[in-house]
């Protein structure tokens, strides 16, 4: 039987006024006055005041932001997002994939890839590092002065989503799939120094393998820091070779 996840996915446009010289009250006390647009950090805020109405709830929605100015962002979520500012245009369509094992679909995502190490010392908290510098810093020194992270990225981006794949229900296709761009972002850390990661921006084919496993992923993303607009994976039947 098919199995088909039930969030809606939903395209949240504000006007661009709002965004420009009348924002509405309160939104710089919201987002800081030095915020820029590119700063996840900015695109985290905005979009959980469409879902301020429950401000106790943990988070259950996706975003991905399609465009900076005017800022436009891309929601998927269960609950109905409600425009407390005053300031955005909400456009909600379904989203409802009749998945099956075997289904060959075409794929985009951008994820924050991390690998997580042990600390230094016994009894200490480990923590997430970016996984192409990770890869990068286990290189020998003499290797590290000729090769880029960003040279690497590619593989360690691939490597690391297959192993995702394995969890999340799907096969990646490693001859179909490419790492578009890879970027550092340092986000905050609940008092702690920030952590400093890079997001890999993949696009590519994969088959479901076990559509059960792979409607969760949909529906909860893939990779770390996904409040901050990263994880969302959007899928199409591919096209015709």
């Amino acid at each position: 039987m098919p199995c088909a996840p039930r969030p809606r996915e939903s395209c949240h446009v504000p006007k661009p006024c709002h965004l420009a010289s009348a924002q509405p009250p309160g939104f710089f006390a919201l987002v800081g006055p030095r915020m820029r647009a590119d700063d996840p950090s900015f695109a985290h805020k905005l979009i959980w005041t469409l879902f301020a109405d429950a401000p106790d709830a943990s988070r259950d929605f996706l975003f991905h932001v399609t465009e900076r100015q005017p800022f436009q962002a891309l929601v998927r979520s269960e609950r109905q997002p409600v425009d407390g500012l005053g300031c955005w245009k909400i456009e909600t369509l379904p989203f409802q994939p009749a998945l099956r094992s075997g289904l060959r679909l075409a794929f985009a995502l951008n994820a924050v890839a991390t690998k997580w190490e042990k600390a230094a010392q016994s009894g200490q908290r480990g923590r997430p590092h970016d996984a192409v510098m990770a890869e990068w810093k286990a290189l020998p020194a003499e290797r590290q002065r000729h090769v880029s992270p960003d040279e690497i990225a590619d593989p360690v981006g691939r490597d690391w989503l297959a192993r995702q794949g394995a969890v999340l229900g799907f096969d990646l296709d490693h001859d179909q799939t490419r790492v578009l761009r890879y970027e550092r972002h340092r986000f905050p850390n609940k008092g702690r120094s920030p952590i400093t990661v890079g997001s890999l921006s993949f696009q590519g084919e994969l088959t479901v393998t076990a559509p059960a496993a792979f409607a969760k992923a949909l529906k909860e993303g893939i990779g770390r820091q996904k409040a901050f607009g990263f994880g969302m994976l959007h899928i199409a039947l591919p096209s015709p070779s």
